[in-house]
């Protein structure tokens, strides 16, 4: 199963707790890196970002300058230069030793702001 495939079957289940957010979204996660499901790829990650304007990654992509405006069709692109950008910048040791994937780009966003 494709990973943007088990957010939306995670967010339908009714449960609880689910419904939204970063919950479904971070059981995705764990159920890719497991292998129950297929790692993100960088458009199902840009996908998820521009559709949730609430949280984190969408936030840095527009203060670290990625985004000229906060369009949805400019978001995406905004988190593909970015992921590009690591992927073509960091050395594969680099990638290896932080298992480099858009779940990691994604994640590490989220924390730049704390830098």
């Amino acid at each position: 199963k494709a990973w943007l495939e088990a957010v939306t079957f995670l967010e339908e289940l009714g449960v609880s707790g689910f419904a939204s957010g970063l919950t479904p979204f971070q059981t995705a996660n764990m159920l890719a890196i497991l292998g129950l499901c297929k790692m993100p790829t960088p458009e199902e990650m840009a996908i998820w970002i521009a559709a949730h304007p609430d949280k984190g990654a969408w936030h840095q992509l527009v203060d670290l300058g990625f985004v000229a405006d906060n369009s949805t069709t400019n978001m995406r692109a905004a988190f593909l230069a970015y992921h590009r950008f690591l992927d073509q910048h960091l050395s594969s040791g680099d990638q290896a030793l932080l298992h480099f994937s858009p779940i990691f780009s994604e994640h590490f966003l989220c924390k730049t702001k704390r830098w």
